[in-house]
Formats: structure tokens, sequence, C-alpha cells
């Protein structure tokens, strides 16, 4: 029935089937010179680094040295960040949205630049991290779960009761640095101190 194949690392498909209103879609993209691209959810630690790789490795009797790949979740936490976003996508605001999955950082920024055809300037020192002297190859490559990024139009607001929600009730730190932290804009990106240049 099955080939002997899969019988040591079975392949699993599996995808999530929903109905939703088609003037309700967003996308992952980062739309707009000058829109600022904002930081949601959990901090940054150094769980998941190359998890995405290690998924698709082979395990043996020294696979316990792999655990740090494997990413911590926090149902909670996730229900939070569910209910944080889905307020702030009532505001009209968000322009493009894209969960920090596979790569972290490094795939939902590019990704969402690649789609709209800007580029994304980042500074690395706003991204709350949840330990201490991390490297920007980490804080990049990190796969913490329960991470959102968002693109927002300049200068509009997502809400007092969106950002009371995610700082109050869920207790994340002011992870939302606006201009400061990430900038949607020009493809020639500019390096700074502890960013990347992509």
């Amino acid at each position: 029935m099955f080939d002997e194949c899969y019988s040591q690392n079975p392949l699993v498909n599996a995808f999530a089937l929903g109905i939703f209103k088609k003037d309700r879609i967003f996308y992952g993209r980062a739309r707009g010179v000058g829109n600022p691209v904002i930081y949601v959810g959990a901090k940054t630690g150094r769980d998941g680094i190359h998890g995405a790789t290690m998924a698709s490795a082979e395990f043996d009797t020294g696979s316990e040295s792999k655990r740090p790949n494997v990413q911590v979740g926090d149902p909670f936490l996730e229900k939070l960040l569910l209910e944080a976003c889905l307020e702030a996508m009532k505001t009209g605001a968000i322009v493009g949205i894209q969960d920090m999955g596979a790569a972290g950082l490094t795939c939902s920024t590019c990704e969402m630049g690649g789609r709209a055809g800007t580029g994304i300037e980042i500074d690395l020192q706003f991204v709350p991290q949840r330990e201490s002297g991390m490297t920007p190859y980490e804080i990049m490559l990190s796969e913490s779960q329960e991470r959102m990024l968002l693109v927002a139009e300049k200068g509009r607001k997502m809400g007092d009761r969106c950002g009371d929600h995610r700082q109050s009730d869920c207790g994340w730190p002011a992870a939302d640095k606006g201009s400061r932290s990430h900038r949607c804009g020009n493809p020639e990106c500019r390096p700074h101190r502890r960013s990347t240049n992509l």
C-alpha cells in the first residue's frame, strides 16, 4: 500500500479549507513606498533556527542535537495574536500581512517585497528579542512561533483597542516601531548598524 521509502521518513500532505469574503482577502505583499512594516507577536528567540531544513533531514541516533531547531509553540498566545490581527484588519489600514514561518524574518520580508516589486529596509536593533546576545544571523533566521509581519498605510492608526489588547491583555512588548524599525521602500535598501541589507 505504501512505498518502502516512506517507512522511515513519511511524507504528510495537509491543507486548510475555509470560507471567506473575497473583498476581505489580505495578501502577503509590501506594497506602497514609505509604508511602515510592523513586527507583531512574540519575541524572537534562538528556537527554530534552520527548522525548515531540519524538517527535510533524516533522523538517527544523533538527532537529539537537532532539538534547538524545533520551534516552541504557545497556543494561547497564538489565539491572542489571531484576534489582534483580525482587529487590525477591520481598521482598513493593513496593506499586507504574512506570518514569519520558515526562515523567519528573512523569508517574510523578501517574499512580501518581492510580490510587490519593492524593497524592505529593516533595522534589527528594534526586533523584540527573548534572548540576549543574538546575532543578526540568528535574528533573521529564527523561526520562533506566534509572529506576524504587517505592512500598514503610512499615517494610519490600527485602533487603540488593538494596541491595548496587544500590550496589556497579551503582555507583549511594544513591538510596533513603525518607521523606526522597518521601512517598506526603495528596492536599493541602505545598510544600517545591526541591520541586514536586503
